[in-house]
């Protein structure tokens, strides 16, 4: 039978796994991006954004990289029982990192006009749960 200590860390381990997930895809920051961008030219998109990456006759991919810097930091956190802390909290130093996040959006294009935004690849960031929808929105 699991004790309160072994079910609390596993519930932090559980937090970490999730913080640290990243989204392929990101269907609320899509809906915002076509919403913004279908039906404008796309000279109007590249005049913001700079040319694309890549480029096909109807498909057009423009990629975004930023290193996010973490700075060093303790965090504290401690083992409790209905939101009671029981003893002083833990403390941890996390030391500086430096995470490289990215963006990759696929323009679909009729006619010289914006038909479609997809997003290939959506990193979150710190300040925002989706890099594409900060970049390109």
């Amino acid at each position: 039978m699991p004790t309160h200590l072994h079910r609390a860390s596993i519930a932090i381990a559980s937090i970490f796994v999730l913080a640290s997930c990243q989204t392929a895809q990101s269907p609320k920051a899509e809906g915002h991006l076509s919403k913004r961008w279908e039906g404008k030219p796309v000279a109007e998109f590249e005049s913001r954004f700079g040319k694309p990456a890549s480029a096909s006759e109807t498909k057009l991919t423009w990629s975004i990289t930023r290193d996010e810097v973490t700075p060093a930091h303790e965090r504290s956190f401690g083992i409790g029982v209905s939101g009671v802390m029981i003893g002083d909290p833990l403390k941890n130093k996390v030391e500086a990192r430096s995470e490289r996040k990215s963006c990759t959006i696929q323009v679909s294009v009729n006619n010289g006009t914006i038909a479609r935004i997809d997003i290939v690849k959506d990193d979150s960031t710190r300040q925002a749960a989706s890099l594409c929808l900060q970049s390109f929105g």
